[in-house]
């Protein structure tokens, strides 16, 4: 049996970032692991307000561009490493924190997870 994207979904072990990625010029389906999700993308009113004036879509955009720059060196293979400034959630620092990121390509679809993730 095979443990699919949509089940991951269903699951909350991925996150559904297509419509998003698209706009960065990925073709395939992406999505993100949770943990990418909420070190990486999350943001609330109240992280917002506590540390810096951010939002999802804009961390997610980040996230994303840096991938399809990855994505575009792969030449063949099925994965690739890059690396993201984020500021990380539920502190109060304004400082932003490097995370190294992967970005899989598993036949119809792609991955971006935390390197301990994979």
């Amino acid at each position: 049996m095979v443990y699919t994207n949509e089940q991951a979904v269903e699951d909350g072990v991925k996150v559904n970032v297509t419509e998003w990625a698209r706009e960065v010029g990925f073709t395939l389906p992406v999505y993100v692991t949770r943990g990418v999700w909420e070190k990486c993308i999350e943001w609330q009113a109240e992280d917002s307000r506590r540390q810096v004036p951010q939002d999802i879509r804009g961390r997610a955009h980040d996230v994303l561009y840096l991938g399809s720059l990855a994505a575009r060196k792969l030449n063949g293979d099925w994965f690739a490493e890059y690396q993201v400034l984020c500021v990380p959630r539920g502190g109060t620092t304004r400082r932003t924190n490097l995370f190294r990121l992967w970005l899989t390509v598993d036949g119809d679809s792609i991955t971006i997870l935390l390197p301990d993730e994979y």
